[in-house]
């Protein structure tokens, strides 16, 4: 008797404790939806964030390299144009009064535009020139920078100090030796030429 008894006891204990369980469970139901909702639209929110981040990122990434890239091209461009005008600077200044036309030639492949018109319409005269030289000219460039930071599709603007025994050969319209002169150079076929060079 006394064991039936606690069995019932025992029994009794169990079904109030699955039913409080229950009953706790179905009283927590719509806290716990609610939060599985929450979680649900977090996880909703960031599939869809993370695709926009994502291309974002990659955008960012492109872009970082792009720029990179132009400074790059830029600088290369830069480089180039200033050693091709320390070059053609040397050319132009330097003159030999025994081969006028020989120097023509020379100073008619280093420039384009401008500055090449000009030696061609005045060919005759400046060949007449340099033979009436009493002695070989030269030219030596002592220090070259740029104006301002080249374009992809431009000109670039060279800014040189030249130490020149025949200034007039760049059309400087001073006596001093040396001489701040501002070239301008252009690209053709892959070639950095002199568009315009003048005392600064």
């Amino acid at each position: 008797m006394t064991t039936g008894d606690g069995a019932g006891r025992a029994g009794g204990s169990y079904a109030r404790a699955t039913r409080r369980y229950r009953e706790a469970r179905i009283a927590a139901g719509p806290a716990l939806r609610r939060r599985a909702d929450r979680r649900r639209q977090r996880l909703t929110i960031a599939l869809r964030v993370l695709p926009v981040v994502l291309v974002a990122a990659v955008a960012a990434a492109i872009g970082c390299w792009i720029l990179a890239h132009r400074d790059a091209s830029a600088q290369a461009r830069g480089e180039q144009a200033v050693a091709a005008a320390r070059t053609a600077l040397v050319t132009m200044l330097t003159a030999d009064p025994r081969d006028p036309e020989g120097y023509v030639r020379s100073v008619l492949a280093v420039t384009t535009g401008e500055q090449n018109r000009r030696v061609s319409s005045g060919r005759a005269e400046l060949a007449a020139e340099i033979a009436a030289q009493s002695g070989p000219s030269t030219g030596h460039v002592l220090d070259t920078g740029l104006v301002a930071e080249p374009r992809a599709d431009g000109t670039v603007v060279v800014l040189a100090v030249v130490e020149a025994g025949n200034p007039a050969l760049i059309g400087a319209s001073t006596t001093a030796k040396r001489v701040p002169v501002v070239v301008t150079m252009t690209q053709v076929d892959g070639r950095w030429l002199v568009t315009k060079a003048a005392q600064a």
